[in-house]
């Protein structure tokens, strides 16, 4: 009976020393898995901080050009109002100037006719 007796406690060490190594496994596996979990946190955030900067850069391209495009767009305003004061300003004299030279014209063509 002793033979039996120590068969079952080897029988019973070896399931324990499994289960124990089973725990042990179970323990490295949840170990790995939080692991590789932390792991992709940090390269997600990574990544969006990555898109989040480039993100901004074209924004910030973008808003630049909108700028640009209000400067060209006030610049060109400021040419054509004051193109508009030149003309205003200069179009009594132009008109009579063109009165005069056409009159003078058909006064030069009525002398050749006659």
């Amino acid at each position: 009976m002793t033979s039996q007796s120590q068969g079952i406690q080897q029988l019973l060490q070896a399931e324990k020393n499994a289960s124990e190594k089973i725990a042990q496994a179970r323990v490295r596996r949840q170990e790995k898995l939080r692991k590789a979990y932390d792991e992709a946190k940090v390269e997600i955030e990574e990544f969006r901080q990555e898109r989040n900067k480039a993100f901004e850069v074209k924004e910030a391209e973008a808003l630049s050009h909108d700028d640009m495009s209000n400067k060209l767009n006030e610049e060109a305003d400021e040419k054509i109002e004051r193109l508009q004061e030149l003309y205003n300003l200069n179009k009594d004299q132009l008109l009579y100037n063109m009165s005069a030279e056409k009159q003078r014209l058909q006064g030069s063509f009525l002398e050749s006719i006659c």
